[in-house]
């Protein structure tokens, strides 16, 4: 079979001819996977709303697990002086929540973690200890939900599309808003992840114009990998 077949070939052309062909047909370069192209697997297009697209990546992170978000928030004035925050909020499941608080002035560290409607935290070497779970959810605030640049109840206009960038590996869309009156200067990004509607990263710079405040907070969050939550006492 194989020897009828290279004789048919050759009747039409030579096999050196064929192999030329061949070797010129994978010299020609692939045209690049760009993000100037949506693609039908596309979560997120450039033509979508922003502010649904905002709207739609907040409720998704909701219903996603695993996943882990880095906060890292920092400010230069205020009642605390040269503050810094880092927050580490992984997420096992809708009811397996692990959060790490890091502090400075005062310097300190706590650790909390949530099993369906029970709740552990300590803080810095001490114990681990049995807390009310409503109590340590108002102490971590909204880390149990989304970022805060997902809350802040935009209305339609308030987001514009900044075009497409890759964050981590991962093709997004970067959406910006600005605030300026006599009261406040706020910038908040928004990076949402085209394939999947994911928050990928975002980031807020307030400048508060009476007090002089200034803060600047920034969360990367990833996606698909595992994590183990597990009681610690």
């Amino acid at each position: 079979m194989l020897l009828l077949a290279m004789g048919c070939v050759a009747q039409d052309q030579s096999l050196g001819d064929v192999a030329r062909e061949s070797r010129a047909r994978a010299a020609q370069p692939k045209p690049a996977k760009t993000l100037n192209s949506d693609g039908p697997e596309a979560a997120v297009t450039a033509s979508d709303d922003p502010l649904a697209v905002v709207t739609r990546s907040a409720t998704a992170m909701l219903h996603d697990a695993p996943h882990r978000c880095e906060t890292q928030s920092s400010g230069n004035s205020g009642p605390r002086p040269g503050w810094s925050e880092v927050a580490i909020i992984e997420i096992a499941g809708a009811d397996r929540v692990h959060v790490i608080g890091e502090f400075t002035n005062p310097k300190r560290r706590t650790e909390t973690i949530f099993i369906g409607g029970e709740a552990y935290q300590k803080t810095d070497n001490g114990p681990w200890e049995k807390i009310d779970a409503m109590r340590g959810a108002q102490v971590n605030g909204g880390a149990m939900t989304v970022p805060d640049e997902l809350k802040f109840g935009y209305k339609p206009g308030d987001l514009k599309l900044m075009g497409r960038e890759v964050i981590g590996g991962v093709f997004t869309f970067h959406y910006r808003f600005q605030v300026r009156d006599s009261f406040i200067d706020r910038t908040v990004h928004i990076w949402v992840g085209a394939g999947d509607s994911l928050p990928r990263k975002a980031e807020m710079v307030t400048h508060d114009l009476q007090s002089k405040i200034d803060s600047y907070t920034s969360t990367d969050c990833t996606y698909g990998i595992e994590i183990k939550i597990e009681a610690p006492m």
